[in-house]
């Protein structure tokens, strides 16, 4: 799976990635591979376990790990703290919704569509 490093504490080791999935992940030193320069907003590629990230590989045509700066990418994602919000589903044309929240919000217009066509119409 793809994803980008979101932060890197080299203190402890430890970081965290946002998967193209739009699910974070956790992960420790020893997970990158041999003579991967771990720069925040680098492009990496790794494995999934759980919610941790393993054999990460960064990914060498990332600006992040060319020039040690934060990528900017056109892809942002809404991290709702996995709640689901109504205001930011229907009325916001930034970003990507996560699957979950696609259906919840097609799931309210199909039901708000058939009480509104069950409701009779007056016609003059």
């Amino acid at each position: 799976m793809r994803g980008e490093i979101l932060s890197y504490d080299d203190v402890s080791g430890t970081g965290l990635i946002s998967g193209d999935d739009s699910i974070r992940y956790g992960f420790g030193r020893s997970a990158i591979q041999a003579g991967g320069v771990i720069a925040t907003g680098a492009r990496v590629d790794f494995v999934p376990e759980g919610l941790e990230a393993t054999q990460i590989m960064v990914l060498a045509g990332s600006p992040a790990a060319a020039f040690g700066q934060a990528a900017h990418s056109s892809y942002v994602a809404r991290d709702t703290g996995g709640g689901y919000d109504i205001k930011s589903a229907m009325l916001s044309f930034n970003g990507r919704l996560r699957r979950q929240h696609f259906w919840i919000s097609w799931l309210i217009l199909f039901g708000a569509s058939l009480v509104t066509g069950l409701i009779p119409s007056s016609a003059t």
